[in-house]
């Protein structure tokens, strides 16, 4: 079995740091505080919340607090696993505890071994804590496989600053025909600040005025 790249390693580590994290009072955490949706139940939530610790854009595992949603979207995406399949380190797991036919819990898969899955999971049990299932529980509803390598393929990419006319370069990858660019690389190359359009979804990378020394 291959070791997990980089961004999978990542998301592994946020989850495991987090193990024995409970929920306050009226179902509240620091993942559905994050998320904006807090005394909610936060499954989905804390996936989210560990993809961002991860940096994982969107684009390979995007914010939901839904387990259908985040179901269905991998579905959509063409990375969905049936349960009768055999998963990896860093897949997201779902669950048909009810057994109505749709996902009603998610998890992060830890490690594979024999016919066992090894997971970490918010909400279980009120807390941050490993789960352990034989690959044929009846209760796993299938998985979905996050786009790490994508994310782990990093190119060097030019970037023109608009207000300095010049061009420095980063690290980014590429992902579906779109250039993603890590901002804190640019930071170090030259101060920076960043335009957002909302309305058309348009990012514009300016150089800052220099700060005066003191």
């Amino acid at each position: 079995m291959t070791s997990p790249g980089g961004s999978c390693r990542a998301m592994l580590a946020a989850a495991l740091s987090q193990l024995g994290e409970r929920e306050q009072a009226g179902n509240r955490t620091k993942y559905g505080a994050w998320y904006g949706a807090d005394g909610q139940p936060w499954c989905a939530m804390f996936i989210s919340w560990c993809a961002a610790q991860a940096a994982l854009p969107q684009q390979v595992l995007p914010r939901m607090a839904y387990c259908p949603y985040l179901a269905g979207w991998f579905q959509e995406a063409g990375r969905w696993l049936p349960a009768t399949a055999k998963p990896q380190s860093g897949d997201i797991v779902f669950f048909d505890a009810n057994g109505n036919g749709q996902a009603d819990h998610v998890g992060l898969v830890e490690r594979v071994s024999g016919n066992m899955l090894y997971t970490v999971e918010g909400n279980a049990g009120d807390a941050v804590a490993r789960g352990c299932y034989r690959l044929d529980d009846a209760r796993l509803f299938g998985y979905g496989r996050p786009a790490y390598q994508e994310v782990d393929h990093l190119e060097e990419i030019a970037v023109r600053l608009e207000d300095a006319q010049r061009v420095v370069r980063v690290r980014g990858f590429l992902l579906d025909g779109t250039n993603y660019l890590r901002l804190r690389d640019i930071e170090l190359l030259a101060p920076v600040r960043v335009d957002w359009d909302a309305a058309a979804r348009i990012a514009t990378v300016k150089a800052a005025a220099a700060r005066a020394e003191a």
